[in-house]
Order: structure tokens, then C-alpha cells, then sequence
């Protein structure tokens, strides 16, 4: 596959599915996945809502690296990089973007709610998962 159909491929899992597995740990390294609902940008931010009760939320303020898998159709989506927590302004337009995808959600009106944004620093398309499984990296190494 080219690096251009790669790219359509992770868009396409960037838009259409309604989940994804998220990767966080703790300060010290325990891992945690969850699955979450959250809206992707053209540059692969990803952008997502959570309560700060939640374990992870208190897992990426002590430890900023995570990582996402989204996968349909036999092909996934992976990205890494450093979540932050969005407040103002940013916070809003993320919301928005929630909004489209989603509707309006109690989640997003919560006292506790907050929004994250995950700055890719890697991201890699997997295309075909069969041995040797076919890959296509489109940031990082």
C-alpha cells in the first residue's frame, strides 16, 4: 500500500468508528486501557472527553504518554504521543467537534468533565494483519 492510501486508510479511522482502545499508565508504569468515544483531526490529533474521577484522567496528569488503537475492517490505526488537558478556548472547540460526531452528551456537561488532546509523535497504519502483517509508519519512526 502507498504511503497516500495509507494516509486515506487512517483518515477513514480517524472519522468513521464511534470508539477506540486508549493506553494510559500510571507515574510509575501500571497500564491502563480503556475504551473511549473521540473525534480525530487531519494531522491525527485525537481529541476525547473524560471525568476526573476516572482513572485515567489521574493516570495523564501524572504521566502524559499514551497511545490509541482504532481498528475496523481488519485494519487499524495506531498513534502515540503526549496528552494535555484542554481548557478555555481549545476545550470549547474541542467539544464542538464532539458535538459533530456525537450529538450532545451528558458527559460533556458533567461537573467533572474535562477534554484531552493527544498530540501524535508516532502513528502507524496497520493494513493487513496476516503474517507478516503489512504496515505503512506516516509519523515518526
Amino acid at each position: 500500500m502507498s504511503v497516500e492510501e495509507a494516509k486515506t486508510v487512517a483518515q477513514r479511522l480517524l472519522t468513521d468508528p464511534e470508539t477506540c482502545t486508549l493506553a494510559t499508565a500510571t507515574g510509575d508504569g501500571r497500564p491502563e486501557a480503556a475504551t473511549i468515544r473521540y473525534v480525530g483531526a487531519e494531522d491525527y490529533t485525537v481529541y476525547f472527553n473524560t471525568g476526573t474521577t476516572y482513572r485515567k484522567y489521574d493516570n495523564l496528569t501524572e504521566n502524559e504518554k499514551t497511545a490509541v488503537v482504532i481498528t475496523a475492517n481488519n485494519q487499524s490505526l495506531q498513534i502515540e504521543g503526549a496528552a494535555t488537558e484542554l481548557s478555555g478556548e481549545a476545550a470549547a472547540a474541542a467539544k464542538e467537534r464532539y458535538i459533530e460526531k456525537y450529538g450532545r452528551s451528558k458527559y460533556l456537561t458533567a461537573p467533572d468533565s474535562t477534554m484531552f488532546r493527544i498530540d501524535p509523535e508516532w502513528v502507524r497504519v496497520l493494513v493487513d494483519a496476516r503474517y507478516p502483517p503489512e504496515y505503512v509508519t506516516l509519523v515518526g519512526e
